[in-house]
């Protein structure tokens, strides 16, 4: 999922300065399980819940009490047993034991903690007992064991849903009274799936990525278009993307770099078929392209390519709306390497996935260490998906 950086420049305050980015012995004992991309960081779970993080620190966001860099997978403290991770731009959070804890950056509330004092070790948000959490830039969104979507964070543009333009800092419920299976918080939207298979979605929508046919902006949720019964949403900087039922794959919003895999144009206000698009098991939306994985394990990416986010080489051109010209892909490619994945996540230039015999590999930009490999440094990047260290 990709995420909104500009707010999260600030320093957590309390940590200590590692300068560069380090390279450490890594820690891991197993091999990841789940991985999740964030914007410059990533993180991933082993089969028992261990959580480690790898890329860039500045705001305490890889859990490991430093805000340093670091291009290898590092534990988060505490000792927590996670059942599923979320990166965002400077903050991560996870379940363990229904509870919710983030970490990282909190300048905008979206620790869930009732303050904004940013910490570099994970802290328990306040509330109800979760069954899930997705966050994205400086926004966090969370279901809970009664079905309720609740949000906090940063909300100038309405993405928490609660109709209002207000920060929040403790999570704060979803207007609408819908029961929700799931929700995918993005930079400036996000969008939820209700326990009866429709889409709804809330905050910017100047391209259309909340589906419901028009670019009017919602500071509550609005039902997408067609309808369509859905068993998964995701969402990306500007788009939106969801799997039906029966497995047909389907994206709308912002398609400026071919991200909706339907070909060229400018954007798509409803749900539209992604381009052979018939049998996902499961997509990621980042932030100017899309990851998805087949039924098969075949791992496939579209859209903005300049990177090599796509983990392959792509045959479009896209012009930007400075006219500058950069790789792209309209439809979707294979990602190269013979990998057969379970799993993808997308972020803002780079992305991972998890391959059969849980094993996890990224590509695209690694210049903060965000691929976990080892590597790092200005304009460092790889097409082809790059195993993360430390995994047996």
């Amino acid at each position: 999922m990709t995420k909104r950086v500009v707010r999260m420049l600030g320093l957590a305050a309390g940590l200590t300065l590692i300068n560069g980015c380090g390279t450490t012995e890594p820690e891991l004992a197993a091999a990841l399980a789940s991985v999740n991309a964030g914007i410059l960081h990533s993180c991933g779970l082993t089969a028992d819940g261990v959580a480690f993080c790898w890329g860039w620190n500045r705001d305490g966001q890889l859990g490991n009490g430093s805000d340093g860099d670091v291009d290898v997978p590092v534990s988060v403290r505490g000792g927590l047993m996670f059942d599923e991770i979320s990166a965002g731009g400077g903050h991560t959070c996870g379940i363990s034991g229904g509870s919710v804890y983030c970490w990282g950056f909190n300048e905008n509330g979206q620790l869930g903690t009732g303050n904004t004092e940013s910490a570099a070790q994970p802290v328990q948000v306040q509330g109800s007992s979760f069954t899930q959490v997705s966050v994205a830039g400086s926004t966090s969104c969370g279901v809970n064991t009664g079905g309720d979507a609740m949000c906090w964070g940063w909300n100038a543009n309405g993405q928490l849903g609660d109709g209002t333009m207000d920060d929040r800092s403790t999570p704060t419920l979803v207007s609408g009274g819908l029961d929700f299976d799931q929700v995918s918080a993005g930079g400036f939207h996000a969008c939820g799936l209700t326990s009866t298979g429709e889409v709804y979605c809330w905050g910017r929508n100047d391209s259309g990525q909340l589906g419901d046919g028009t670019t009017d902006a919602s500071a509550t949720p609005v039902a997408a278009t067609g309808g369509l019964t859905f068993r998964f949403v995701e969402v990306g900087l500007e788009h939106s993307c969801a799997i039906t039922t029966d497995d047909a794959l389907y994206c709308w919003g912002k398609n400026l770099f071919g991200q909706l895999g339907v070909g060229s144009g400018s954007i798509a206000q409803d749900p539209t078929a992604v381009s052979d698009g018939d049998d996902y098991a499961t997509v990621s939306a980042g932030g100017a392209f899309t990851c998805g994985v087949r039924n098969d394990g075949a791992g496939m990416c579209w859209g903005f390519a300049a990177s090599g986010q796509l983990g392959t080489a792509a045959a479009d051109t896209c012009t930007d709306t400075n006219a500058l010209q950069f790789p792209c892909s309209f439809v979707p490619i294979a990602i190269q390497g013979g990998l057969t994945f379970m799993d993808v996540t997308a972020s803002n230039q780079h992305a991972c996935g998890i391959a059969v015999g849980n094993a996890a590999y990224c590509w695209g930009l690694g210049d903060r260490g965000q691929l976990g490999n080892g590597n790092s440094g200005t304009n460092y990047l790889t097409i082809e998906p790059v195993r993360v260290s430390g995994q047996p």
